[in-house]
């Protein structure tokens, strides 16, 4: 079983966008942030945002709405710089990233970056526009 191309792009539209999608989410009672955590390694589908959590880099709170995501077909991608808090610990390495339910520890989306980054001690994780990116498949 798979889902259309158009429910790929509308739960995408709804999760990062706050979009709701007609009757399914039509009053749209959703937060309107999502939380964005830094992982050591992936956190796979039956993880959670601590699953292999960067230690001493807090999660950030990005809102849905106000072109900080943008969508292209299937693939939601961050519109601006991402800036996470310091590194408040030793040197760590990150390869993934996930967003979920503020407040929480669900994960809704997870990915690999294009490649590992070193964040080191005081350092902030920054990815330029469009390197976070979720494909819905």
């Amino acid at each position: 079983m798979s889902k259309s191309d158009y429910f790929e792009q509308a739960m995408l539209d709804l999760i990062f966008l706050g979009i709701a999608i007609d009757g399914i989410a039509e009053d749209d009672q959703t937060p309107a942030s999502l939380e964005l955590a830094l992982h050591t390694a992936d956190p796979g589908e039956a993880g959670n945002q601590l699953t292999s959590e960067a230690p001493n880099i807090a999660r950030l709170t990005m809102t849905r709405v106000g072109g900080t995501w943008t969508r292209s077909g299937s693939v939601v991608s961050n519109t601006a710089l991402v800036t996470f808090p310091q590194n408040t610990g030793a040197a760590v390495t990150v390869t993934h990233w996930s967003a979920g339910i503020v407040g929480t520890d669900n994960m809704n989306y997870y990915g690999a970056l294009d490649s590992p980054m070193i964040i080191d001690t005081n350092v902030a994780a920054t990815f330029p526009a469009s390197a976070l990116t979720i494909e819905e498949q």
